[in-house]
């Protein structure tokens, strides 16, 4: 072989090196700009969440999560605060000492990469509620750096997510609040009947249990498993269950169930009971307790609810042996019916039903006796048990205006002064009425107005946030002091523009590559020698 030869792999070794400048792998971390944790009552708690993504290839390492400046009406924020974060939400035992998390780079078939932060909204009073949430981060593309909460010495690039809260009472209402079953005579029979649980606030009503009491109400039970959530403006539907009890006497068992509320809803429905009567007369309109259908009631003095031909407007029939007028006597003389036996005014022959009682007549006060105290045909007309106008609804069972066929439960409001539907709200969901409940209505007033009034953010002069919406009704959105573009959002950080790697393709001409080429050039001569020395080239 020729010396020569051997020039070709010295050239390979002292040949171009490129010149490459390599930059870091990009760490991102990213969130919402504001997290709503909803409306809940005073003195309760709910749990909202702000996801936390790594956005970017490189990993990242959160360490440290706050809650900062929190504000709320006085009296509001307890010990732990308003918006409460817990080391053991998002702490890693693993990681280090135990003083951060790491996310893993984006990966779009793994969970890894995102930190779902659980943040506990808890109110003392009513009112709004606002905070901010920073997170410290080794995010290397944000330009926002804050020295961290337990080594100021330190700082760290830092990630702002606003969080805001509402503390609003809870309102339900049942109805009917009454429901009577009737007589049902077969033992062990079962029979079912509901209500309904409305929410009639803008927060999330509650419904823990449903304790029971009264006379037999352990044949008399909810049988609609708690707890129930019902959303606002909307309703649920609880059934009860009756599994009829052995007799008495040889008559049906009266049974009362009174179902009681434990709610977050103190003052409007925990203070409601709903009563369920079965088997019972007294209390009772149904038709039930006038099975001869002659007007009277057993517990209103029939004393023969199987002979319409007795009743105590009835006349005593002499030497019949029997009690005609269910006064307690038997073919008593008679008395001719032209004559007042009890002195109201009245005699039989004028329209006086019960020539007995001076309580009963045609001049009679109707009351809830199951008795017809005024004559005109009908049994407790013009009381809480008796449905006067028709709508469906007695008084007992939630009317408010038992004269206006218009008001009754579930009615729709129509904007025209009147609680339709009786919930004790005037004209909700109409244009009259603050809806959201925050202090503003729908109206032509550019001092006064609520352009939103199902969104309890959003009225004249309401805090700017940073979410995409005209919060303070002034037709500019996240707008900042002086409506400067974006002034909501100011406290999220700018992004650093992204590193150019850039290659070059000529040789190097410093640095480790010009050292290198002294000494492979001395090398390839002294090969070049050997094979002087030996001629053989072996």
């Amino acid at each position: 072989m020729k010396p020569t030869s051997l020039l070709v792999p010295l050239a390979l070794l002292v040949g171009c090196q490129p010149d490459t400048e390599f930059t870091e792998q990009k760490r991102v971390l990213d969130s919402f700009p504001y997290v709503d944790c909803g409306a809940i009552a005073p003195n309760t708690r709910q749990v909202c969440t702000v996801p936390l993504f790594s956005q970017e290839s490189g990993g990242v390492t959160i360490f440290d999560i706050e809650v900062e400046g929190i504000s709320g009406p006085e009296g509001g924020v307890g010990e732990e605060g308003a918006f409460i974060v817990r080391d053991e939400d998002w702490l890693d035992p693993t990681c280090d000492d135990g003083t951060c998390r790491v996310l893993d780079g984006y990966d779009d078939e793994s969970d890894a990469d995102t930190l779902p932060l659980p943040i506990t909204f808890a109110p003392l009073v009513e009112g709004e509620y606002q905070a901010e949430l920073t997170i410290w981060s080794n995010d290397n593309q944000t330009d926002l750096e804050a020295p961290l909460p337990t080594d100021e010495a330190r700082s760290e690039t830092v990630w702002k997510v606003q969080l805001r809260g509402l503390a609003r009472p809870a309102c339900g209402r049942v109805w009917p609040t009454f429901i009577d079953m009737g007589k049902r005579a077969a033992p062990g029979a079962e029979f079912t009947t509901s209500a309904r649980i409305e929410n009639c606030g803008i927060v999330t009503l509650v419904v823990a249990s449903f304790p029971d009491t009264g006379t037999g109400a352990e044949e008399m039970t909810v049988t609609t498993p708690a707890p129930l959530y019902i959303l606002p403006g909307l309703s649920e539907e609880i059934a009860a269950s009756w599994i009829v009890g052995t007799l008495t006497d040889g008559e049906p068992t009266p049974v009362q169930a009174d179902v009681g509320f434990v709610s977050n809803a103190p003052d409007t429905l925990d203070v409601s009971t709903l009563t369920i009567l079965g088997n019972t007369c007294d209390g009772s309109v149904l038709g039930d307790w006038d099975a001869d259908g002659d007007g009277w009631f057993v517990c209103g003095g029939d004393c023969a609810d199987t002979d319409a031909t007795r009743s105590p407007s009835d006349t005593e029939r002499a030497g019949n042996g029997t009690d005609d007028d269910c006064d307690g006597t038997v073919d008593e003389a008679t008395n001719p019916v032209g004559t007042d036996d009890d002195g109201d005014g009245f005699t039989e022959s004028a329209g006086d039903c019960d020539d007995t009682d001076p309580d009963i007549s045609p001049d009679g006060v109707e009351v809830l006796n199951q008795v017809d105290d005024d004559c005109d045909g009908t049994v407790d007309d013009s009381t809480e048990l008796s449905d006067d106008d028709g709508d469906g609804f007695s008084e007992r069972e939630g009317d408010i205006d038992d004269t206006n066929r218009f008001v009754y439960p579930g009615a729709v409001e129509s904007g025209d002064g009147i609680d339709n539907d009786g919930d004790g709200i005037v004209d909700e969901g109409t244009v009259t009425h603050d809806d959201d409940q925050d202090g503003y209505i729908e109206q032509d007033d550019p001092v006064a107005n609520d352009c939103d009034d199902f969104d309890p953010w959003v009225y004249v002069g309401a805090f700017e946030f940073c979410d995409g919406y005209d919060n303070d009704c002034d037709d500019v959105v996240d707008e900042g002091p002086d409506d400067a573009p974006d002034g909501a959002c100011a406290f999220l950080p700018d992004r650093k523009a992204p590193a150019v790697v850039q290659e070059q393709t000529g040789c190097a001409s410093a640095g480790g590559g010009a050292a290198l080429i002294p000494g492979l050039v001395l090398m390839g001569l002294g090969l070049v020698a050997a094979r002087r020395r030996d001629p053989r080239g072996d």
